[in-house]
C-alpha cells in the first residue's frame, strides 16, 4: 500500500531498516544470551522481500561488515592502534554514529544508483570525521552512571555542496520534543546540479540524523521528517514536497510502527 500510493504520486519508494545495535556488535553480547530463531525478524523480512517486487535496502549486511573488520576498543587484539572514528554506535548510546550514517548513506547512493536515478557514486574519502571524548550519552544517563571521557564524540567534515533551507513555514507539533529536528531540508547550491539530481523526501526518526549530511550531498533537495516515530506515510507532506523517491528509514526496534497493530495487542 506504502509503495503504491507513492507510485501514483509519479515518486519511488524505497525502505530501509537501521539495524539494532547488538546485531551490528554481536560479540558484545554475553555468553549467555542465545537467539530464539536461526535468523532475527529483520533477516526473515529481507527473506520475504525477496520473494516480492517492493524494494528494500539492506543496511545491515555493509554495517555488520564494517563492524567485523573494525572492532571496538576491548575487542582489538591491540587497544593502541584502535580509533573510534570507525565506531559505528555510540559506546554508551543505541544510536548511530557519523562514520554508520556515512556508510548508511552510500549504501543508499548505490543502491539507488543500480536502480538507474541519474545520481553521482558517494565518494567516502573526500569526508574526514575527527573524534573528540564525551561524557556519557543516553543509556548511560537514564541509569545515572554518565561521566566524563566515557564515550566519543564524531564530527564529519567535507566541501559541502548543499546548504540547509528554513522551514519556518511549517508548524512543529507543541508537545514534539525535538523541534529542531521535526523537519529538515538541504538543497544543493549550484542551479545546475538542483535541474540534474533527483529529489529525496525522507521518513525518519532520530536514527536518520547522521545521514542527514552526507545523503543530501547527492541530490537536489532532500526533506527529512520526523513524525513522532509513528512512521505513517504522511501523504499530505508528501503532496507538498515531493520527492522523486520516498525512503522510509525505520530503525529495526520500530518496525511494528509499520502495520496498524491495535495498541492493545502490546507492540514490544
Amino acid at each position: 500500500a506504502r509503495r503504491d500510493s507513492i507510485q501514483a504520486r509519479g515518486g519511488e519508494y524505497f525502505l530501509a531498516i537501521a539495524p539494532l545495535k547488538h546485531h551490528i556488535y554481536t560479540e558484545f553480547l554475553p555468553d549467555h544470551v542465545r537467539p530464539l530463531n536461526q535468523q532475527y525478524a529483520v533477516r526473515q523480512l529481507y527473506a520475504a522481500l525477496d520473494q516480492t517486487e517492493l524494494p528494500y535496502i539492506d543496511l545491515h549486511t555493509p554495517l555488520r561488515g564494517f563492524a567485523q573488520q573494525n572492532l571496538p576498543l576491548h575487542l582489538r587484539p591491540r587497544p593502541e592502534n584502535y580509533s573510534a572514528q570507525n565506531d559505528l554506535y555510540f559506546r554508551t548510546d543505541h544510536h548511530w554514529t557519523v562514520r554508520a550514517g556515512l556508510i548508511a548513506a552510500q549504501t543508499i547512493t548505490d543502491r539507488l544508483i543500480t536502480d538507474g536515478f541519474p545520481l553521482q557514486p558517494l565518494d567516502s574519502t573526500t569526508y574526514n570525521i575527527s573524534v573528540k571524548p564525551a561524557k556519557g550519552m543516553t543509556l548511560a544517563q537514564i541509569i545515572g552512571t554518565d561521566r566524563p571521557d566515557q564515550d566519543f564524540a564524531q564530527t564529519l567534515h567535507h566541501n559541502w555542496t548543499t546548504k540547509d533551507v528554513p522551514r519556518t513555514d511549517l508548524p512543529i507539533p507543541d508537545r514534539f520534543p525535538y523541534k529542531q529536528n521535526c523537519v529538515r531540508q538541504r538543497m544543493k547550491t549550484d542551479a545546475r546540479q538542483r535541474a540534474a539530481l533527483p529529489s529525496l523526501f525522507v521518513n525518519r526518526e532520530s536514527f536518520g540524523e547522521n545521514l542527514i549530511y552526507p545523503l543530501s550531498e547527492q541530490f537536489s533537495s532532500t526533506f527529512f521528517l520526523f513524525d513522532e516515530w509513528k512512521h505513517n506515510l504522511n501523504l499530505p507532506d508528501y503532496d507538498r514536497e515531493g520527492g522523486d523517491i520516498y525512503l522510509q528509514l525505520v530503525w529495526e526496534g520500530f518496525l511494528f510502527n509499520l502495520l496498524e497493530v491495535p495498541q492493545d495487542d502490546g507492540k514490544w
